[in-house]
């Protein structure tokens, strides 16, 4: 399968866990943690797969618009995976952790 095919698949996968996490019934439930938990890990794995694979490949290409996306989106993944970080230390019940999961 194509790495392109699978970072679809995966951005597919968290903006689903995302609409989850969103519908009314999920953020009353206890169920929010398992659900947070999914999503972080999944972005993760998809940051991991995305440095190591896909822009490891378009780095190493002579295209000086690969570099500069790949240095773009890299930046984003390192300030979602800040966010994760913060969040994965708040209370679920704080006010915060929802403001923050908005972003």
């Amino acid at each position: 399968m194509k790495v392109t095919v699978v970072l679809r698949n995966e951005h597919e996968n968290v903006k689903s866990l995302f609409d989850k996490y969103k519908k009314p019934d999920t953020r009353r439930t206890n169920g929010k943690k398992e659900l947070f938990d999914d999503i972080r890990r999944e972005i993760m794995v998809h940051s991991q797969i995305e440095r190591e694979i896909f822009y490891s490949a378009l780095t190493s290409t002579s295209s000086t618009t690969a570099a500069s996306l790949v240095a773009a989106a890299i930046e984003d993944h390192c300030a979602i995976e800040k966010l994760l970080q913060e969040l994965n230390g708040v209370n679920l019940s704080d006010r915060s952790f929802e403001t923050k999961m908005a972003r």
